[in-house]
C-alpha cells in the first residue's frame, strides 16, 4: 500500500489558522491551552504555536495564563505524590525501626516493611 504524504492529506497552515479564527474565542483559548501542554517544547516552541492562532495580546496573554496554570497543577500533583510516597517511606522505617528495638529478626522486619537487608542495616546501625 503506497501512502500519500501527510502534505496532501493535511490542510494548508493557512486554512487550518482561518478555520481556527472562526471558532469562538473560548474554544479557541480551551484548544491553545490543551495543545501547550501536550506539545514537546524541545521539538516545538510554545510560542510559535500562540503566535500563530491566537488572534490578539489579549488571548495570548490568556492562552498563557492558561498553558502555566496546567504546569503549576501538574507539578502541584507530582508533589504530592512525592509527599505521600516520602511519607509512606518515613512510616516503613519508623516501623522497621520499632520492630528491630524489639528483637525482630532482620528477615521478619523486611518481610513486613518491604524494606531491604541494607536498609535495615543502616536502619540498626542508625540507633
Amino acid at each position: 500500500m503506497v501512502l500519500l504524504p501527510t502534505l496532501f492529506i493535511l490542510p494548508s497552515l493557512k486554512s487550518i489558522k482561518e478555520h481556527f479564527d472562526t471558532l469562538p474565542r473560548e474554544f479557541r483559548v480551551l484548544a491553545l491551552s490543551y495543545l501547550g501542554n501536550c506539545i514537546n517544547q524541545q521539538e516545538h516552541s510554545l510560542k510559535s504555536l500562540i503566535n500563530l492562532v491566537a488572534m490578539n495580546n489579549q488571548e495570548k496573554e490568556e492562552v498563557m495564563m492558561s498553558i502555566a496554570q496546567g504546569y503549576i497543577d501538574k507539578g502541584m500533583r507530582q508533589g504530592r505524590q512525592q509527599g505521600v510516597q516520602q511519607g509512606m517511606q518515613q512510616e516503613k522505617w519508623s516501623i522497621a525501626r520499632n520492630m528491630i528495638h524489639r528483637d525482630f529478626s532482620l528477615d521478619s522486619v523486611s518481610n513486613v516493611t518491604g524494606l531491604s537487608q541494607e536498609e535495615l542495616a543502616k536502619i540498626a546501625l542508625q540507633d
